[in-house]
């Protein structure tokens, strides 16, 4: 989508004229498409990430990278470790899209369930590297968003967040999934806790979305599918991305290395019964995405290998969302 010709036009207008772009790298990522690349400029190397988004999808909501901005400074004057914020445009003259370039931070993230052979093990101890990340999410979360991004969402419900994943699952060509995904929903709904205050959530918090400089929490990656809503959907997630019980065994190796769900939750500080809810939640929405993305890779629009193997677990995540909602 975006060629080396066109990032080298942008970077001549933007870093200099005499500035070079010498490397150029597709990263790995399921729903938007993330560019890095250098510029050698002045004896120096600028490290840089693009993230666009496929053109001609609409501009709204996860879609929209130019949403991210004022996150993103947001978060990186309370302290919470994000990638530097470089430039940001909605004019389509460079790349035919609007886009957003932050420095490309030092480091690595972590093995997890959609690698596609096998999670690698981190050097550290990886109940220290959990410990950072549920301690930045507490950070994220403890972010007082009232002034900064007024006007930026409207806070979604509990209601509304359980609703919103049905078109996804009515999706999936497997009528099975939609049986038991409609339970599930129904399960949420009747067992629901009560309305929280709404605060940021980052939508997609679990390991492959942390950048991590050695045993150093780098960053916080990947804030497209952030808004304001129930905060605890961010821990219902982490926990559910290392809960074994809600993965194919094809799986479980990825995950079983990992620090257990109730180690998160209790790092964070939440009740763990109320948490319960929230993974149960999380095992729902996956299961909608993947009947999503998996349609979308099977019909030639956005071929994704990934999804045939994730797809294996959605009778697990649908299971387990089951035992959990209640």
């Amino acid at each position: 989508m975006i060629d080396r010709g066109q990032l080298q036009r942008w970077t001549n207008h933007h870093i200099g004229a005499d500035a070079s772009v010498v490397d150029v790298e597709r990263m790995p990522g399921h729903s938007s498409v993330t560019v890095a690349f250098d510029v050698a400029v002045d004896g120096r190397e600028e490290r840089l990430v693009m993230r666009v988004v496929p053109a001609g999808v609409p501009r709204r909501g996860s879609t929209d990278v130019l949403r991210q901005v004022p996150l993103l400074r947001l978060m990186k004057v309370n302290g919470v470790p994000v990638p530097g914020l470089r430039w940001w445009d909605d004019d389509p003259t460079w790349f035919g899209v609007e886009y957003i370039i932050v420095d490309r931070v030092r480091g690595a993230t972590l093995g997890d369930v959609f690698g596609e052979e096998g999670a690698p093990r981190p050097a550290a101890d990886p109940h220290a590297l959990w410990e950072q990340a549920v301690d930045a999410l507490v950070a994220i979360h403890a972010t007082d968003w009232h002034d900064a991004l007024r006007g930026w969402d409207e806070p979604l419900t509990l209601a509304a967040e359980v609703d919103r994943w049905e078109v996804l699952l009515r999706k999936a060509d497997d009528p099975a999934w939609v049986e038991a995904g409609l339970a599930v929903r129904d399960r949420l709904h009747a067992h629901a806790p009560d309305e929280p205050e709404p605060g940021i959530v980052h939508g997609d918090y679990y390991s492959n979305n942390w950048m991590f400089d050695g045993a150093r929490l780098a960053a916080v990656l990947d804030w497209e599918s952030a808004f304001l809503g129930p905060q605890l959907l961010d821990l219902g997630w982490t926990c559910m991305m290392v809960d074994p019980e809600s993965w194919a065994p094809g799986r479980r190796p990825d995950v079983e290395w990992t620090p257990p769900p109730d180690f998160v939750v209790e790092r964070y500080g939440a009740p763990a019964d109320e948490v319960r809810w929230y993974r149960a939640l999380a095992g729902y929405r996956m299961a909608s995405l993947t009947a999503h993305y998996l349609r979308l890779h099977r019909s030639g629009r956005r071929p994704d290998d990934v999804w045939e193997s994730i797809a294996e677990s959605v009778p697990m995540m649908l299971r387990r969302a089951r035992e959990l909602a209640g």
